[in-house]
């Protein structure tokens, strides 16, 4: 075989590989070029931040202020529970003096209880006795001297004793306990007590 026959056939044989890959390439790129286009990726929107629930949580509670006193509706005491050592509330002076004798000193108290005028008599060893008209309106106890009242309460009893004697009181502070006569709230009885002992009872009217 000739040299020209040799490169007819080697020249035939490339011509027919770049045919073949030059057919394959443009049919790729036209494949390319026709497809559809690709949508964008989609890109979720973040949630909107949630709020911290107030529901349930359990409120301040409300800044308390001083205790006020309690106070029941009803008194507990009659008139007759209004008397100390003896002596009860409307008794009347000329009959305190038979028993007791003249008083230590006599004091006038103007405009008491809105009253023109109220009489003190100090018996120093008793009680002293607020008088008005010659009539005992009410009776104070703050000495230590064995008298009672007609429950047998007296100065130096103590809180316990009087709930025993009385009941809950109808109006109680950090200083006092009071009870009143039924329907009559100016009227009754009022302990004043001190480190829980009693100091000073006024029988009566109140102030």
């Amino acid at each position: 075989m000739n040299l020209k026959v040799i490169l007819a056939v080697v020249f035939a044989f490339l011509v027919g590989i770049g045919g073949t890959s030059a057919y394959f390439y443009f049919d790729r790129l036209n494949n390319a070029w026709n497809a559809p286009p690709v949508p964008p990726a989609r890109t979720e929107s973040a949630p909107p931040p949630i709020e911290p629930s107030t529901a349930g949580n359990p409120k301040e509670p409300a800044p308390k202020g001083p205790a006020a006193p309690t106070v029941a509706t009803n008194g507990t005491l009659t008139e007759a529970d209004l008397a100390i050592g003896g002596i009860s509330v409307g008794a009347s002076i000329n009959d305190v003096r038979t028993a007791h004798g003249e008083p230590y000193k006599i004091e006038n108290k103007h405009k008491w209880h809105g009253r023109t005028q109220a009489t003190v008599y100090e018996y120093p060893s008793l009680f002293d006795l607020y008088v008005v008209d010659g009539i005992v309106h009410a009776i104070k106890l703050d000495r230590l001297n064995g008298l009672r009242t007609s429950k047998n309460i007296g100065v130096g009893s103590t809180f316990e004793d009087i709930v025993k004697a009385y009941g809950e009181p109808n109006l109680k502070d950090k200083d006092h306990a009071v009870y009143f006569v039924k329907d009559n709230p100016s009227m009754g009885i009022d302990f004043e007590i001190e480190h829980g002992l009693v100091e000073e009872i006024r029988a009566g009217l109140l102030k």
